[in-house]
C-alpha cells in the first residue's frame, strides 16, 4: 500500500472534464462536494487533474496526479497567488513541497515549504536519504516496520513532492494495510492482514483484529489491542492500555503510566507467553477480567503470594507469583501455573503493580 496509507483522490472524468471528486484515506472513500468557486479541469496528456479556488482575494491552485496509473492521485503541489483589483495575480505562486541541500550526490538537508516559506527539517538517527535516479528516497526503520518514501521532482523547479509512502516488516514482509493517524483521536479496526497502525497524535483507539500485527500509539493515551496473531504493541507517549489478546505478543508501554491487560489465561500460555518489555513504576498488570478459580460460578480474584516458595502454605487455586522475571498464575486446584506473563524492566513485582 503506497498512497492509501496518506490522503489520496478519485476523480470521475467525462469527456476531459471533471465531474466527481473522491478522498480516499486509510482505504476508505468519501464523496467530496465541489464547491462553486472551486474550477477543476484534466489533462488528457500530463494525467494530471488541476483545481483552482478564489477565496477571499487569493487564488489557490493545486495539481494532483497519478504517479503510478492506479487511479489514485496525490497532490503534487499547490500555489497561492494574491488578486489585484482588476483580477490578475499581483504576486508569484509559489509551491509547497520539500527541498533539498545535495553534496556529491548525498542529501545534506531537508527543508519543508509551505505557502512560501521554507522551514528547515531536522533529519534523525536513523533516516537515511538516498538519490534514486531523479528521485529522493527516505527509508526509516522503527519498531520493526521500514518505512521507505519517495520523493519526485517532476516539474524541474527544486521543489519535491512526496509522492508514495510504503511499508516492510525488518523480515521483509509486506505490510498489506498501513495506517497512519494525524491530530485525532483515531478509531481503528484491523483485517485478517498483517497491519501497520500508527496513531500519531490524540487519544486512539486501535484493534489490530487477526494477523500478525503492529499497532503504534505514540502520543496521547491511547487503547491497543492486538486481538488474535503474533502481535506487537507500542504505547507511546501517555497512560496508554495494552491487551495484547491470543498469541505470543511483545508489549512495550512506552513513558507514562500503561495498563497491561490480560483477559484470558489462554492469552499467555506456559509454551506461548506474552512478553513486557518495559515494566515501570506506575504501570499496572491488570488481571481483574481473568477468572482466578475456574471451576468457580463467578469471576474470582486472584491472590498474589510473592514467590512459589510460599505455594505449599497457601494452595494452588486462584495465585499469582513471580520470579525470575516472570509472573506466574494458577487457576486450578494443583500447585503448577497454567499462565505465565514474562515482564521485564523490573526484578521486583509486588501487589500494587497488580489490578487483581
Amino acid at each position: 500500500m503506497s498512497k492509501n496509507s496518506a490522503k489520496a483522490y478519485q476523480f470521475t472524468i467525462q469527456n476531459n472534464v471533471v465531474v466527481g471528486v473522491s478522498e480516499v484515506k486509510n482505504g476508505r472513500v468519501k464523496f467530496e462536494k465541489m464547491d462553486s468557486d472551486e474550477q477543476w479541469s484534466f489533462d488528457a496528456i500530463t494525467k494530471q487533474v488541476t483545481k483552482t479556488e478564489n477565496e477571499h482575494g487569493r487564488l489557490q491552485t493545486t495539481v494532483y496526479t497519478d504517479t503510478d496509473g492506479d487511479g489514485l492521485f496525490s497532490q503534487l503541489n499547490s500555489s497561492y497567488g494574491v488578486l489585484s483589483s482588476t483580477g490578475t495575480l499581483s504576486s508569484t505562486s509559489v509551491n509547497n513541497g520539500y527541498k533539498f541541500d545535495v553534496v556529491n550526490q548525498a542529501v545534506t538537508a531537508i527543508y519543508e515549504v509551505k505557502q512560501g516559506i521554507v522551514k528547515q527539517e531536522r533529519v534523525d538517527f536513523d533516516e537515511v536519504f538516498t538519490i534514486q535516479g531523479v528521485d529522493i528516497v527516505k527509508t526509516e526503520s522503527e519498531h520493526g516496520v521500514v518505512e521507505t518514501t519517495t520523493y519526485s521532482d517532476t516539474n524541474a523547479d527544486g521543489i519535491y513532492a512526496k509522492v508514495s509512502t510504503t511499508y516492510l516488516s525488518t523480515t521483509g514482509a509486506v505490510l498489506n494495510n498501513t495506517y497512519h493517524g494525524d491530530e485525532k483521536n483515531d478509531r481503528w479496526s484491523g483485517s485478517n492482514n498483517d497491519d501497520y497502525y500508527y496513531g500519531a497524535l490524540g487519544n486512539d483507539v486501535i484493534n489490530g483484529g487477526s494477523g500478525n500485527d503492529d499497532l503504534l500509539g505514540a502520543d496521547g493515551n491511547d487503547n491497543l489491542a492486538g486481538g488474535q496473531g503474533l502481535d506487537k504493541l507500542y504505547g507511546g507517549d501517555g497512560d496508554d492500555l495494552l491487551i495484547g489478546g491470543l498469541g505470543q505478543d511483545n508489549l512495550t508501554g512506552g513513558s507514562g503510566n500503561d495498563i497491561f491487560r490480560f483477559e484470558n489465561s489462554s492469552e499467555s500460555g506456559l509454551t506461548s507467553h506474552d512478553i513486557i518489555h518495559d515494566f515501570s513504576l506506575g504501570d499496572k498488570i491488570d488481571l481483574s477480567a481473568m477468572d482466578a478459580k475456574s471451576a468457580s460460578r463467578i469471576n474470582d480474584a486472584f491472590k498474589f503470594i510473592g514467590t512459589s516458595a510460599n505455594l505449599n502454605t497457601t494452595g494452588g487455586n486462584g495465585v499469582l507469583w513471580f520470579e525470575n522475571n516472570t509472573l506466574y498464575g494458577s487457576n486450578d486446584n494443583d500447585l503448577a501455573a497454567e499462565f505465565q506473563i514474562q515482564v521485564l524492566g523490573t526484578s521486583t513485582l509486588s501487589l500494587a503493580d497488580i489490578i487483581l
